[in-house]
């Protein structure tokens, strides 16, 4: 494996003057016997560790072993005659310089650990053992490195699982304790009170006294668990329960324990575990748990209503039905009244004009012939006043106008029948809304519709001389 690299420093002894020491392997390779080099080549080749001969001016490789080879990931030709600073072996230069200065001090170093880098890139650690002595008549460095790579990951989580356990402990939230299952010794940190509002180490904690603090309703229940657990058939337990305060209240607590030790005959010895706060967590579901009963509760009444409300509905949905099938059987009902009102009423108005036809005939048969007759028979002149005025008057009656003068006046209401006399008679439309006292665009509009209903639309058409129209003699 690559060793402290060779650092030229002119302010560092000399390795001869500081007396040089020389070690178990100090003959040089030409000085040992034949049997005695080939020990020290199985040496090398056995050596569990790596080992490395390198020289101390340059640092150059002499001897490598097989596991140093397969340490650092380079075959032992590559690393022969070469030094550690030519693969950039060392992760921080500043370990190389260390350990010179090191083994100038001391002679020897004892377990010096840094980080080398192996051919593949792949950054490792290691814990270094090296002495000074002298190899081939030279100046050299006899180093082991162990690979302490997994050593360190694994103290690094052991000190990790230390820091969150210390953190847990010293949360007010989290209590741990530790029981002596034989003895009935209970540890606890100072939380494992606190959180009930005891103060710390207020009481000796047992295995009963605990069973004293739980809650009635819980205590039966999480005894056995624990009791499964010392009768070793089961390895854990994970129980939620109620403690007892020192003020008397309850607090809701989970508690988780583990055997972490039993003897050959698999009786448990040891147990830890935890007191976790979840009296928060607790009141929060119950206060859920009261909300959802008050939410139930009212969506119930709310559900009873509007089904009430629905009912309700029904009955009044019912009951228009049934209102609008009586009304349309009414309205059904009036209709064949009315057509039959119209019937008669048609009938009646055939009848009356048929019977006036026949008056209006008798008299023009009848009645007109004599006066003639009487014209010519030598009146005197009163007398022919008197009968001029009477024939006047029958003819009036007798006019065929006088049968549309009636239509008219069934056409058109009492106040448009009153409004069409002023027009005929010559009134203003100023004069008939002082006449009625309505305003002159009431009379307007009462024109309009007796044009209509007269059809005459068209303004070329006087309404005066077509009303007036209707009372001229033949």
């Amino acid at each position: 494996m690559p060793r402290a690299e060779s650092v030229k420093d002119d302010s560092a002894p000399n390795p001869a003057a500081a007396g040089f020491p020389s070690r178990s392997l100090t003959a040089a390779a030409s000085r040992l016997p034949f049997e005695a080099e080939g020990a020290f080549r199985r040496l090398l080749k056995a050596s569990p560790v790596g080992l490395a001969i390198t020289t101390f001016d340059e640092g150059r490789y002499l001897e490598v072993s097989e596991s140093e080879s397969l340490l650092t990931g380079y075959k032992q030709e590559e690393l022969i005659g070469r030094r550690a600073l030519d693969f950039g072996f060392y992760d921080d230069p500043e370990d190389s310089r260390e350990i010179r200065r090191r083994l100038l001090g001391e002679g020897t170093l004892t377990n010096y650990p840094f980080r080398f880098r192996r051919k593949t890139g792949e950054l490792r650690w290691g814990l270094m053992s090296a002495s000074l002595f002298e190899f081939e008549g030279r100046n050299c460095i006899l180093s082991t490195v162990t690979d302490v790579t997994d050593l360190r990951t694994m103290e690094r989580a052991h000190k990790l699982n230390e820091a969150r356990v210390l953190l847990a402990s010293e949360s007010a939230t989290i209590g741990w304790w530790e029981w002596e299952i034989t003895s009935g010794v209970v540890r606890c940190n100072d939380s494992y009170y606190t959180m009930l509002g005891y103060a710390p180490q207020e009481f000796p904690v047992t295995y009963e006294t605990w069973k004293e603090l739980l809650h009635p309703e819980e205590r039966a229940t999480a005894a056995a668990v624990v009791e499964e657990m010392l009768s070793g058939s089961r390895e854990a337990f994970d129980v939620e329960g109620r403690l007892r305060r020192r003020d008397g209240s309850y607090h809701w607590v989970r508690g988780i324990g583990r055997v972490f030790a039993k003897s050959v005959e698999g009786v448990p010895l040891q147990a830890f575990g935890l007191h976790v706060d979840i009296h928060e967590r607790k009141s929060s579901e119950e206060r859920l748990r009261r909300f959802n009963e008050e939410l139930d509760r009212l969506v119930r009444e709310r559900t009873a209503e509007l089904e009430r409300s629905n009912a309700e509905l029904r009955r009044e949905t019912e009951a228009r039905r049934t209102a609008e099938a009586e009304l349309r059987a009414l309205t059904e009902e009036l209709a064949r009244i009315n057509n039959a009102l119209h019937v008669v009423l048609r009938k009646s108005r055939e009848e009356s004009e048929g019977q006036v036809r026949r008056v209006v005939r008798a008299l023009h048969e009848l009645a007109l012939p004599h006066i003639q007759s009487l014209k010519e028979s030598g009146l005197n002149h009163r007398q022919a006043v008197h009968l001029e005025l009477l024939e006047d008057a029958l003819r009036e009656v007798t006019s065929p106008d006088l049968l549309q003068l009636e239509e008219i006046q069934r056409r058109l209401t009492p106040s448009e029948f009153k409004i069409a006399t002023l027009v005929r008679s010559g009134k203003t439309t100023k004069e008939i809304g002082q006449l009625l006292s309505i305003s002159p665009r009431t009379v307007e509009t009462h024109r309009k519709r007796i044009r209509r209903k007269l059809n005459l639309p068209a303004r070329t058409h006087n309404l005066k001389s077509f009303l007036s129209s209707l009372h001229e003699s033949n």
